[in-house]
């Protein structure tokens, strides 16, 4: 253990808060004399114990939870514990771990209220009371404190800690700082040592805890919620406050405060300790524990020591250079000062401590238009009124990181005097000059707007170079489409045409050996059915075409002609007479404008196979077409009776030239027209098919009114 803990021990005996001090292992390493009026420790006990011997958390987080989340996080956490006493565990007590800092060692403090002398009140366990009502070795713990609090004048008569001989009086009489007790029930000080107006400079005065009202008088306005006990948060704890104060001289001047709550019978205290000399102040050492920050001070002074002797010995070797340096010094200076006003971008320090600006290079003027004077004016913040509203979290953020970084730097955006917004790239730092309690803030503001117009114009071609790439992928697609449908094309075609032409010329050369009338009209009739199916291939070839390479042509359009010149481009077909077609139109006098061919070609191929594919063996065959047109589109459904697809066959009827039945003497490509020309159009085409029973297609044709 450090000389600092064990100093800090020696303050923890001395307090009436049942206290411990606990490794984060669990191991319980000191109690003090509070805590041993309430807990005994058993006979033949030796430190260090485990905290399970003598306490319990009722609550689900155990105490070496709460060890580790303290060490990690370095703030106070508070629990719920049983204190064992008599071998029997009392009620849940409220109870705070406090993490020492550069430690691995925790204060664990038990808030209680004590009763009034030879009054016990019951430890309760299970239902169950300490033996005999009371504990003889034990004082009383209440959970909650007396109603009968002591007010006034009263409550001094009962501080027997602040009699005089007592060694926590002679410990807070004597500290090196002021030492003032306030009370919470009174509103009032109650205690102090009288040393306020001499580490403030007050020559021949002493401040009495009657005058209140002057001991917040002497604070900084903007550091009275951070000490006022009325602003306390509800976790109040002990903490250690940086406050400016007045002196004699006028000057504020920064000092440590230390605000402890004080909590005694029936009454709820603050002490307050203002930090004097620094000199022997063992017990501010203690409290903060400072031994990484001395390393560093030492390191520090050793560093200087030796560089203060270097340069000793340089100065006796280099007299006769003295004024030599000071004029390099003087020049080194102007020349800093030139370098500060020729850099481009606006630097700034402002004074902290009494908030104002001490060196400019005036480059803001040139950067945002605003005289030095215009910013001075527009009170101690400008920067957020002239911050863009998107970049205020940025700039709060900054300042933020400002008291926790050596370096904060970010990029918003300020409002020029002419209205428009310059980006700026901010770096800003904080200097802290401890000798002379100064605290500066060192700022650089650099005009980034024609970086920033850069980064914006490489961006958006950026992605016109991600748009044109897709255009250019979609392109290559749809060039492989369309290589694989020529391939096909030539395939089909050959196959296709030639067939038909061989069967032709067969049963021409077999006319001509044929003398039978009847039978040479039978093979002419062969012959015309060939030809007709030759003139399908090449019509359905005809069709894709001008799908495929025809603009769109916007003509208003009458659903029933092209329904009736569909229907009567089939008389040819034996069917024709046998099917019933029935049309249906709604939304008729809403104008509905679209391609009239590609219309023409969808409705006739799905048309045409209703007619082809009709279920001979059904009493009434039908189709039934029904249109509702809206404003922005017109929907389709053609509903027949046939013979059906196989549900194997729905996901691929609009490939090119795939028949879905046997029966099938055309191309193939009818459904594959459709859908391409549909797609022309940005429609959409959905079918239901039951075999032997029917099919149903719907389309969705956009308005291009």
């Amino acid at each position: 253990m450090s000389v600092l803990e064990h100093e800090l021990l020696q303050v923890f005996e001395l307090s009436n808060i049942p206290q411990l001090v606990i490794q984060n292992d669990g191991l319980i390493i000191h109690f003090n004399q509070a805590f041993k009026n309430i807990c005994p420790v058993r006979r033949g006990a030796t430190f260090p114990i485990h905290w399970s011997e003598i306490l319990k958390t009722p609550q689900a987080q155990s105490l070496d939870q709460v060890l580790q989340l303290v060490s990690q996080v370095s703030q106070a956490h508070t629990l719920s514990l049983c204190v064992k006493c008599d071998e029997v565990f009392s009620t849940p007590l409220q109870a705070e771990v406090l993490p020492l800092p550069q430690s691995k060692h925790a204060l664990l403090s038990i808030y209680y209220y004590q009763s009034s002398p030879g009054q016990y009140k019951n430890f309760v366990h299970n239902g169950q009371a300490f033996k005999n009502g009371h504990s003889p070795k034990s004082k009383a713990i209440e959970a909650h404190p007396p109603k009968d609090k002591l007010q006034g004048p009263d409550l001094l008569k009962n501080l027997d800690v602040l009699n005089e001989g007592n060694q926590l009086f002679n410990l807070l009489h004597n500290l090196p700082g002021e030492v003032a007790l306030y009370s919470l029930n009174t509103q009032s000080f109650i205690y102090s040592n009288h040393q306020l107006y001499q580490i403030l400079g007050y020559e021949g005065k002493v401040w009495h805890p009657q005058d209140t009202a002057r001991f917040w008088e002497l604070i900084h306005p903007s550091d009275l919620d951070s000490i006022s006990p009325n602003t306390r948060p509800d976790d109040f704890s002990i903490r250690l406050q940086n406050i400016r104060w007045q002196k004699a001289s006028g000057k504020y001047h920064l000092f440590q405060v230390w605000l402890i709550p004080f909590n005694l019978p029936g009454q709820e205290l603050i002490l307050y300790f203002i930090k004097g000399s620094q000199k022997h102040d063992a017990v501010h050492q203690a409290l903060h524990l400072l031994n990484e920050q001395l390393d560093r001070q030492n390191r520090a002074l050793n560093h200087h020591e030796i560089s203060y002797k270097l340069a000793q010995q340089q100065l006796n070797s280099q007299s006769k250079n003295i004024l030599n340096t000071l004029e390099k010094l003087r020049e080194s200076q102007t020349l800093i000062k030139g370098i500060a006003l020729a850099i481009p971008a606006e630097l700034n320090a402002y004074d902290l401590i009494n908030n104002k600006r001490v060196f400019s290079n005036h480059k803001l003027e040139d950067i945002l238009g605003y005289t030095t004077a215009e910013l001075d004016a527009m009170g101690e913040t400008p920067f957020e009124e002239l911050t863009h509203p998107d970049d205020l979290d940025i700039l709060i953020d900054g300042r933020l990181k400002l008291m926790s970084e050596q370096l904060t730097t970010g990029e918003i955006r300020l409002r020029h005097k002419e209205g428009h917004y310059v980006w700026l790239f901010i770096s800003a730092i904080l200097l802290y000059f401890e000798e002379s309690d100064i605290n500066y803030v060192v700022t650089m503001a650099q005009d980034i707007t024609a970086r920033k117009k850069n980064e914006q114009e490489i961006h958006q071609s950026n992605e016109k170079l991600v748009a044109n790439q897709n255009i250019l992928e979609k392109a290559l697609k749809e060039l492989s489409n369309r290589n694989f449908e020529l391939d096909q094309l030539v395939y089909k075609i050959s196959h296709d045409l030639r067939s038909p032409l061989s069967t032709i010329l067969g049963l021409v050369n077999v006319i001509k050996l044929e003398n039978n009338p009847n039978k040479i009209q039978e093979y002419v009739h062969l012959i015309e059915n060939r030809i007709l199916k030759l003139d399908g291939f090449v019509r359905s070839m005809l069709n894709y075409a001008k799908t495929q390479r025809t603009e769109i042509q916007v003509e208003e359009i009458n659903f029933d002609e092209i329904i009736e010149a569909c229907i009567s481009d089939l008389e040819y077909l034996e069917s024709h007479k046998r099917i019933r077609t029935e049309v249906s139109l709604e939304g008729s006098t809403t104008v509905f404008c679209s391609d009239l061919l590609r219309l023409k070609i969808i409705f006739s191929n799905i048309i045409s196979n209703a007619y082809k594919y009709f279920n001979p063996h059904a009493s009434d065959n039908f189709l039934k077409i029904h249109i509702n047109i809206h404003p922005n589109q017109a929907w389709v459904k053609f509903e027949d009776n046939g013979i059906g697809i196989s549900e194997e066959y729905l996901n691929k009827i609009y490939d090119m030239f795939f028949r879905a039945t046997e029966k099938s003497d055309g191309s193939g490509l009818g459904m594959y027209i459709v859908k391409s020309t549909l797609e022309k159009l940005e429609g959409k085409i959905d079918v239901q098919s039951t075999l032997g029973t029917g099919t149903s297609f719907e389309i969705v044709i956009p308005n291009l009114v």
